[in-house]
């Protein structure tokens, strides 16, 4: 198996500024490798149920990716578009009929899409100052995948219900060096690379 790839990967950006507004777009397409342990063949016991294998036939994947971004003071809107092929990630097979699995290295076949928007505003009023960020990830997917416990030995995978995000961080700062700090992290539930 030949590992080399002659790929090209560029990036682009741009920035303005439009009196109080300031503005980017960018572009970019990056790679990421297997690593070795991704590639090797040789199946490790996890436990009892579980085994684990490597894959040498895993492909590079391949991750495009377009953003945007408008700031004003200190809001900031930021929106991004991905697209990734040959999604690196892993598959759990029926290793035999006593119940164990072997769970193995895979590219997925269809292209992983995802949009996020991000909302951030950051204003200090005397000693007060914050960084409040909400915002919205969805990913587009579908995949058949092999599942015996289905009448025709297949289900289909699909991601589309979308994560939301916000982080409020609230900080005092006083003298003498103190500071006080109040903390929020939500995250909902929904589908995930």
């Amino acid at each position: 198996i030949s590992r080399y790839t002659d790929d090209f990967f560029p990036s682009v950006s741009w920035s303005n500024q439009y009196g109080k507004f300031r503005t980017s777009l960018a572009y970019s397409a990056r790679i990421a490798r297997p690593n070795y342990s991704q590639l090797s063949e040789n199946i490790n016991y996890m436990n009892s149920f579980s085994l684990e294998q490597g894959n040498p036939k895993l492909k590079n994947e391949i991750i495009y990716e377009v953003s945007g971004t408008v700031g004003y003071q200190w809001l900031n809107f930021f929106v991004a578009y991905e697209r990734r092929d040959n999604t690196l990630t892993q598959g759990a097979e029926l290793y035999n009929d006593k119940g164990v699995i072997v769970i193995r290295q895979i590219n997925l076949e269809s292209p992983l899409r995802n949009v996020a928007a991000f909302l951030s505003a950051s204003p200090t009023f005397g000693c007060y100052s914050s960084n409040w960020t909400i915002g919205i990830q969805r990913f587009f997917y579908k995949q058949t995948l092999l599942d015996p416990s289905h009448p025709d030995g297949q289900r289909t995978l699909t991601a589309r219900k979308p994560v939301v995000f916000m982080d409020l961080n609230n900080a005092f700062r006083f003298k003498g060096s103190w500071q006080l700090e109040a903390n929020l992290n939500v995250m909902t539930k929904g589908d995930m690379m």
